[in-house]
């Protein structure tokens, strides 16, 4: 895996929290509508809306653990930009982290030139690629 594909890992998680959250919202509200025991008394037999309403639960806790653990990745990356220099960081930060195009950087870092967006964008992908290749260079995508 490459310096770039690795910081993309970022927008690709936020993607997949963002279909993850609306699994749970959905999910959520269709558990809503299901219920359990009236009162202690009540008599406990297996019935279809409480095993529904058991595997809505479980699968609720499923998807905040996996939404729990993307978030986490991606703030793993996130912090590992955060060890650069300024100038690395500025520039990956609003590349990989807000998605920005070059364009977009240029302006909000006042460079002069692409010339200069690209050498400094080199100089923070070396940057990083130094300090933490190995942990991504002999993985797969």
């Amino acid at each position: 895996m490459t310096v770039q594909q690795y910081l993309k890992k970022i927008s690709f998680y936020d993607r997949v929290i963002a279909n993850k959250t609306y699994d749970y919202n959905r999910l959520s509200e269709l558990t809503k509508g299901l219920s359990g025991p009236a009162s202690d008394k009540e008599k406990i037999t297996s019935s279809p809306s409480g095993d529904r309403l058991c595997n809505g639960v479980v699968e609720l806790i499923e998807i905040e653990d996996e939404i729990r653990n993307l978030i986490n990745a991606r703030k793993f990356i996130i912090s590992q930009i955060e060890t650069l220099s300024l100038s690395s960081y500025e520039v990956l930060y609003h590349k990989y982290v807000k998605g920005e195009t070059g364009k977009e950087i240029m302006v909000a870092l006042n460079y002069s030139s692409r010339s200069t967006y690209n050498l400094k964008l080199q100089k923070a992908l070396d940057e990083f690629d130094k300090l933490y290749n190995h942990i991504y260079k002999d993985k797969k995508w």
